[in-house]
């Protein structure tokens, strides 16, 4: 921290960089890294005063402590068996759970070499963990200095910078990045599985606001604003990556804007917003197609939200297929025009490798006008009792956890939404489905393979994506054995 203050004070920061303030520090590693070395280990080589070949110079015997791990010497060449470890030796083989799911792992050094001097079993696949500690306190330290930096100059600092970038991987944004939503005021427009507060005049206070602001910057984490702006809200948009449903701000940037429609049949249209979120419910699926074609003239993306599909009976499916087939034809037209929009419920399987979904409560939580943390608004305004703690108590590991997917990792539909409200209403578990749900993404998957094949033989192969399966088992509850 006094080295930060003093690059600040100085001026150094344009003629100098000093490793421990570097911009990509701290976040998330992204999984294309996870999956490469983290040095060039394997890839050169060392040689000793004997002769001995190492891959690298960490493995000479002067570097370890009493052990020995040579490839091979001058004399009878490399042995190429002893250098397959090394090429398969990425982070993501040698990292523990811990390392996989750190928040701050960027930038997190590792040697191999030394892997294997401290590994009680002597192999290269442990990662060394006593220096934890201190890159949580460097990334500390690195988040205050482009604060710093920020407050003083006027401008967005580099880091915020590289967060952006990063943003833009959807792997990174969707598997790697976490989120606050802000409930800033009791009737902010739902946009998801519940309904808000119309009627309320309970408002988020410039304290709560400032203090979970803080909070999220401290951890890196991206806020997402539900209600109207402020002057708060704006100077953080200002400098800040963030996002506003249905605010009049968000930087002025429509990337940043997301519409809200909490009804398919309502006639309003929210300009500068580049993604519109279309709620729906058994009243309003006949007004789908029509309004979702309406939407993609201003939108560039239209992610379709059921509110009530957990008590949908078959009639309700079957009018939704009929929508969805509408639509996708709507879609069509739009893209011989030049027009590519996407839209969740048939885009998204087309490019989804993993399971997604719901992520309250794995890289989303709300913070409620009250201060305190819920697994998403929906159990704010259910039950205000049922918090998981407050801005106070707040800790990465209280907030975030990594849950066990025991129906839907039988399932090959990675669109589907699998909305942990409506799944502990229908089933009692946060992560049972009930049955009306998995029809309706078999469903959505089923017609989504219809479109892909429209693209496919109209020539949009990029939009096409990966093959989707043809899937004999529309509940996966049908795969388990009783």
């Amino acid at each position: 921290m006094v080295l930060a203050d003093y690059f600040i004070e100085h001026k150094l920061c344009n003629d100098y960089s000093v490793r421990f303030f570097s911009p990509t520090l701290g976040f998330p590693t992204a999984d294309v890294l996870m999956d490469g070395p983290y040095c060039g280990s394997g890839k050169m080589l060392t040689i000793n005063y004997k002769g001995d070949l190492y891959a690298c110079t960490r493995f000479a015997d002067f570097c370890l402590d009493g052990k020995e791990r040579s490839i091979g010497n001058i004399y009878d060449g490399i042995n190429l068996d002893k250098v397959r470890p090394f090429l398969t030796n990425s982070l993501r083989m040698q990292s523990s759970e811990q390392c996989l799911n750190c928040e701050v792992s960027g930038g997190c050094a590792t040697c191999v070499g030394n892997n294997f001097n401290c590994s009680d079993c002597n192999t290269i696949f442990n990662r060394t963990t006593f220096h934890c500690e201190l890159q949580k306190a460097n990334v500390r330290a690195c988040r205050y200095f482009w604060e710093r930096y920020a407050e003083v100059t006027g401008e967005k600092s580099m880091r915020e910078k590289e967060k952006e970038r990063l943003f833009l991987d959807k792997d990174w944004r969707t598997k790697k990045a976490k989120y606050i939503y802000f409930i800033t005021s009791d009737n902010a427009p739902a946009y998801c599985s519940y309904q808000s507060r119309p009627d309320s005049d309970v408002k988020m206070s410039g304290e709560i606001l400032k203090k979970g602001l803080k909070f999220a910057i401290d951890h890196d984490y991206i806020p997402i604003f539900l209600g109207e702006s402020n002057d708060i809200i704006d100077q953080f948009l200002s400098n800040h990556l963030g996002f506003q449903m249905n605010g009049a701000f968000a930087g002025g940037i429509p990337q940043r804007n997301m519409a809200v429609y909490e009804q398919a049949d309502e006639n309003n249209i929210i300009d500068n917003a580049n993604t519109a979120i279309l709620l729906i419910d058994r009243k309003t699926i006949p007004f789908l197609a029509e309004k979702a074609a309406e939407l993609a003239e201003k939108h560039g993306r239209i992610n379709i939200t059921i509110r009530d599909g957990s008590t949908w009976k078959k009639e309700e499916i079957a009018e939704y297929r009929t929508q969805l087939t509408d639509l996708y034809h709507r879609l069509l037209k739009l893209y011989q025009n030049g027009r590519f929009v996407t839209v969740n419920v048939l885009n998204d399987i087309m490019q989804e490798k993993d399971i997604a979904g719901c992520g309250a409560g794995e890289n989303a939580v709300a913070l409620a006008p009250n201060g305190k943390f819920y697994l998403c608004p929906a159990f704010y305004y259910e039950d205000e009792t049922n918090c998981i703690c407050s801005l106070e108590e707040a800790e990465p590991e209280r907030l975030f956890h990594q849950y066990r997917q025991p129906l839907c990792s039988l399932c090959d539909y990675y669109q589907c939404k699998r909305c942990k409200f409506q799944n502990i209403h229908s089933t009692g578990e946060l992560l049972i489905a009930s049955k009306s749900q998995c029809m309706i993404s078999y469903t959505e998957a089923d017609v989504a393979r219809e479109f892909q094949q429209e693209l496919l033989e109209n020539g949009y192969t990029d939009i096409a994506g990966e093959k989707i399966k043809d899937i004999t088992h529309p509940d996966p509850i049908t795969k388990i054995r009783v």
